[in-house]
């Protein structure tokens, strides 16, 4: 038999195993076939005020970014701008087998590496413009941060620029003793550029004003807002008949303050009652917002103001203010006590006292809330009082409002102690009669479940057998809150049994029924 030989050129049989290969690593998973959309017209030349683009729109075969140098919000005249583009290939391809500077961006000279989907493509300068620098470098209408004082972020709006304006720590009111920065982002207007705008040239008045050259981006730091007044005694008013009215209050180290009388006599009278308003103004670096209600206080006057107010009302007259802080008398709530609601008796006020869950005794594991209500003796006035002015020993919390007579008071939860159990009659076992089957082993009364043994046991059927004594053995689980601690020896009863059997302080129950029959 002829066998008939083809010969094939060595240098054929290399190529067509290269060619194999190839196809297989382009099948593999994650190699995938080589990106072929190599011209990227997405990136338009920069021309003078246009916007620069930042991203590739999604193609089939990839996405990008692209990082311009110089940045800049938008293009300037006359400038060489480089765009470094950045591809990530989708699923499926690669950028594996990609030649050296292959990639071509429209309009500019574009390179890249081999294997590389990293480009980059320096355009030709922009065009000339006679478009004029910004001349107008103080920023007006920035707000300067004080205490108290809502914030605004109004655009900004000028002949040669418009802008926004955010700031930092980002709060709807502005606060105490806080630094604030605001960060101002400028667009100019037709007819004028930021090119050309030296660095930190800007100005915004009341701060510490920074940006870059030939940049919109500002950065303004304004110094720490005011503090909130700590000092509450207000030097005292010499208010005697035949006195002249003082205009002014003695000032401190933190304030001055004018005063307005009512009546507005010439000099005191004798037998008067007289209130001064007075306008507390802040020194440098301390302002009124941010004192509670009724922080301030003169000696022998009532005195008011509102949270946030420098505006003090003190009312001279024989009534004082109350000054007993600590409520006493109150008792705290302890598990198996009385509940007591003992009449308060003070040398400025009395009062009385209701609990939120009534009772002889106090529960345990429990939460109780006292209402006081206080009564002011001759002479004595709540007016004046800061909230949460009282106090009760033993209580987590004690709320009262400015001024108020009225005291909600809350304790700690009581110590969990169960009560001993009081079902003493065991419910639900059933007497032993012949053929009769038991219902259940569980069985669940209100304070406990309990488990039930029955000895001897029970035929092959779950039955009771014929003349037998049988004995239950009873195991009880108290629920929460109740306890077999405290109860004496054969506290329990079982209905039917001729002897039922219990240890004080155990657990288990033991109860003997009579033969069943035959």
């Amino acid at each position: 038999m002829k066998h008939t030989y083809l010969i094939v050129p060595f240098f054929l049989l290399v190529l067509v195993g290269c060619e194999m290969e190839k196809a297989v690593l382009e099948a593999l998973p994650g190699k995938g076939t080589v990106v072929t959309q190599l011209e990227l017209p997405e990136i338009p030349a920069p021309v003078y005020r246009g916007t620069p683009v930042s991203t590739i729109m999604k193609t089939v075969q990839y996405t990008g970014e692209v990082i311009w140098s110089p940045v800049t919000p938008r293009f300037f005249s006359e400038t060489v701008y480089t765009a470094r583009i950045i591809l990530i290939a989708k699923r499926g391809r690669t950028f594996e087998g990609i030649q050296e500077n292959s990639f071509v961006v429209p309009g500019a000279v574009s390179t890249n590496a081999v294997n590389s989907g990293t480009i980059t493509a320096v355009f030709p300068a922009t065009e000339a413009t006679t478009d004029q620098p910004i001349s107008l470098l103080t920023i007006p209408g920035i707000q300067t941060p004080e205490a108290g004082a809502l914030r605004s972020t109004e655009p900004i709006d000028t002949e040669q620029y418009s802008g926004t304006i955010s700031w930092s720590p980002d709060y709807y009111r502005f606060y105490t003793d806080t630094v604030y920065t605001a960060r101002i982002s400028l667009l100019d207007k037709e007819g004028w550029r930021l090119q050309g705008v030296e660095t930190n040239s800007f100005v915004v008045p009341g701060a510490i004003t920074t940006n870059r050259a030939d940049s919109g981006e500002i950065r303004a730091v304004f110094p720490r807002t005011a503090s909130t007044v700590t000092l509450s005694e207000i030097p005292a008013i010499n208010v005697t008949a035949g006195a002249f009215p003082p205009g002014t209050i003695t000032e401190t180290e933190q304030f001055s303050g004018t005063i307005s009388w009512t009546p507005d006599d010439e000099v005191f009278a004798e037998d008067t009652d007289y209130t001064a308003e007075i306008s507390i103004i802040g020194k440098e670096g301390w302002t009124t917002w941010g004192v509670q209600e009724n922080f301030f206080r003169i000696e022998g006057a009532i005195v008011t103001n509102k949270v946030n107010s420098g505006v003090v009302t003190a009312l001279f007259s024989d009534i004082a203010t109350i000054t007993i802080s600590e409520i006493p008398g109150i008792p705290v709530p302890v598990t198996g006590e009385p509940q007591t609601t003992p009449l308060i008796d003070t040398e400025q006020y009395t009062g009385t006292i209701s609990w939120s869950k009534p009772a002889d005794f106090f529960a345990s594991d429990t939460y109780y809330d006292a209402d006081i209500v206080l009564t002011a003796k001759d002479g004595w006035t709540f007016l004046g009082l800061p909230g949460y002015f009282f106090t009760v020993n033993g209580a987590t919390s004690v709320y009262t409002k400015a001024n108020s007579n009225e005291v909600s008071v809350s304790f700690p939860k009581t110590e969990y102690v169960p009560s001993s159990i009081t079902q003493l009659d065991i419910p639900g076992i059933q007497i032993p009669e012949y053929r009769i089957k038991p219902s259940s082993q569980y069985f669940f009364a209100d304070q406990y479940y309990y488990f039930v043994t029955w000895s001897p046991s029970l035929d092959s059927d779950s039955r009771f057998s014929k003349k037998t004594v049988y004995t239950a053995t009873i195991d009880i689980y108290p629920f929460r809150g109740w306890t077999v601690n405290g109860l004496p020896g054969n506290a329990f009863r079982v209905e039917g049994a001729v002897t039922t059997t219990y240890e004080a302080g155990s657990d288990r129950i033991t109860a003997v029924f009579p033969s069943t029959g035959d």
